[in-house]
């Protein structure tokens, strides 16, 4: 035999060799489907569709040449056995179950606003817009223009009916209240929510400074803005009065007089010397601390306005913040907190150290207004007036903010809940029918794989939600850097004012030339020192406002982003019968916070005027 021959019959018998020891291995025979993780389903769906691959072709073996040895023959082997085709299961993933919120929201800036509560600044109820001659655009701020954290500077008042404008005296701030020497023995009261959660509106007294003064306001439980409310409300149903107010109300008097006075109230006083400020005193001021308390922002801030008669919260935006709470978007911890913040408002008047000191402050007021025929020698009775005018002005409150709980929970709340319900429950019928189909494989990786694709979203939606957080946090640094700037300027202002003010008395009293002369170069330059210092102040309180106005548009962005991933998680958990029950219970649990709600609102009152 020649050598190529020998060669080519040896290059023959390892091919044979070779391909017997190849494994014969279906496709797809290794993957047991039932059992892939639920982010794999997708995958896993499209590896059982795929069809086999098909076979190579085969090559015929080269003819042997002439001469050579047929090969023997092949022993015959047993075919390898194919792989039984998985069982029909159905794809199943992670039950999760769906969160529900029980903490409450902010709603301040966002929702309403809570800084500057004062002043109309949106389209209310016809009844608002006709009682706005005399609440809404009369106070105009003097170096203060608006957060409640910081609202205790002098603010001026228009008294349109009366033809001029009103101011009142300093008062401390959250953190100053307590500080002495004239702070040093009024008592401590902080009121606070008694909790967190959403569905307690309880309001709490800790009596203890907190270790931050952030979020706590200094509290006139009488508004300021109700002298102004007081004297339009005279004039108006008397306009033979109005001459009596424009010539006394703010003229400077005898302080002989003055301090002869038959009628004082046993409060901490002040030289005070005109009307008005025998009044403010009376309501608070930085001698007269003692009917202060320490109040939560948002509690304050809906005071404010419920105390003007204005809604806690515009209908139109209630109305949108329970559409987005029922359908998903927000969490309904957003609209429940509105109702939260009116029910604690009234727990709060009625704690009984804010009650004590309500109906102290309207008492001292009264006492003062005793004092006006004394003063001016005309016959008038403007205690009188007052007692009935906080008798009229606390019942329409009263009214007022019941009437807004009850219109927000029957109009606009139970439908929207009970409608989502419905249509929840016939969703939730219909996946159960799909779940246990003849078709429910089918209908499984169809919900899968819109699951899949949803999580995707939410998670770049999310990754949204948290870059903006990091603005939100940011801006709420600056702004406490400017309140805290503002806070520090306000307090120099008010010791220099202090300062001018000693002078001047000393001035007055100085007999001798020289002594006197200095003096007056003394008060001099604490005047230019306090004109610098109010230039200063109105910079720093513009940068504040700035700084609010900043975080609050920081914070909405926040929620708008918010609702993006809200939306995509209701439309995750509407795939699933189960996870959709979860939504049903948790829309029961919202109908049961809003229950309570209703009877709460329902015997809302406030103290009365004794």
């Amino acid at each position: 035999m020649h050598t190529p021959n020998v060669l080519y019959l040896l290059g023959m018998c390892n091919a044979f060799t070779y391909a017997f020891t190849i494994p014969h291995v279906d496709h797809g025979a290794l993957f047991k489907r039932d059992v892939w993780p639920a982010d794999d389903f997708a995958l896993a769906d499209i590896l059982k569709r795929a069809p086999p691959p098909a076979p190579k072709p085969k090559t015929p073996a080269p003819r042997p040449a002439a001469g050579a040895k047929p090969p023997a023959a092949k022993p015959p082997t047993t075919p390898p056995k194919t792989a039984p085709a998985p069982a029909g299961k159905p794809i199943s993933w992670p039950y999760v179950k769906v969160p529900y919120v029980t903490t409450a929201f902010d709603t301040c800036g966002i929702f309403v606003d809570c800084e500057d509560s004062t002043v109309e600044k949106e389209s209310e109820s016809s009844d608002l817009v006709a009682r706005s001659l005399t609440i809404g655009p009369d106070i105009v701020d003097t170096h203060e223009p608006s957060h409640a954290h910081v609202r205790r500077d002098i603010r001026t008042y228009k008294v349109k009916n009366a033809g001029f404008s009103i101011k009142n005296l300093d008062y401390p701030g959250a953190s100053e209240l307590y500080l002495p020497p004239k702070g040093a023995n009024v008592k401590v009261n902080v009121l606070d929510f008694n909790s967190d959660k959403v569905a307690d509106h309880k309001v709490k007294n800790t009596k203890t400074k907190p270790a931050s003064y952030d979020g706590f306001v200094t509290e006139h439980i009488v508004e300021l803005q109700t002298v102004m409310m007081f004297m339009n409300t005279v004039i108006q149903k008397d306009s033979k009065k109005k001459p009596f107010f424009a010539t006394w109300w703010n003229k400077e008097l005898d302080p002989t007089t003055v301090a002869a006075r038959p009628n004082k109230p046993t409060i901490t006083m002040g030289d005070q010397t005109t009307i008005n400020n025998l009044v403010f005193e009376a309501l608070g001021s930085n001698n007269n601390r003692d009917d202060f308390v320490l109040c939560e922002e948002e509690i304050n801030g809906y005071k404010a306005r419920i105390w003007n008669q204005k809604n806690p919260m515009a209908p139109a935006k209630y109305k949108k913040a329970v559409t987005d709470g029922v359908s998903g978007a927000t969490n309904s911890n957003v609209y429940l907190s509105a109702l939260r913040s009116t029910l604690a408002v009234f727990e709060y008047m009625n704690n009984a150290e804010v009650k004590s000191r309500f109906q102290a402050s309207i008492k001292n007021v009264g006492i003062e207004l005793k004092n006006v025929e004394h003063l001016t020698k005309e016959k008038i009775d403007l205690s009188k007036e007052w007692q009935d005018f906080m008798k009229t002005h606390v019942d329409g409150v009263e009214k007022k903010a019941k009437a807004w709980v009850s219109d927000r929970i029957v109009k606009e709340t139970e439908g929207q809940i009970n409608d989502m319900i419905k249509k929840l429950q016939a969703l939730e019928k219909d996946l159960k029918a799909k779940e246990t189909g003849k078709d429910k494989d089918t209908h499984e990786k169809t919900a899968n794989a819109a699951s899949v694709k949803l999580d995707g979203e939410i998670k770049t939606a999310k990754a949204a939600v948290e870059a903006q957080e990091k603005v939100v946090k940011t801006r709420e640094a600056e702004l406490k850097t400017k309140r805290d700037a503002a806070t520090k300027k306000n307090a120099e202002l008010r010791k220099k004012t202090e300062e001018l003010s000693a002078i001047v008395k000393q001035i007055a009293k100085e007999k001798d030339a020289t002594k006197k002369a200095t003096l007056t170069k003394t008060k001099d330059t604490l005047e230019k020192d306090k004109d610098k210092l109010e230039t200063e102040k109105i910079t720093t309180d513009k940068d504040k406002t700035d700084a609010e106005a900043k975080r609050a548009a920081a914070r909405e962005e926040k929620l708008a982003k918010e609702k993006v991933v809200g939306l995509k998680q209701r439309a995750k958990w509407s795939l699933r019968s189960k996870e959709l029950n979860d939504v049903i219970d948790n829309l029961e649990a919202d109908k049961k916070i809003v229950a309570a709600f209703k009877t709460a609102g329902a015997s809302m009152k406030m103290p009365a005027v004794v």
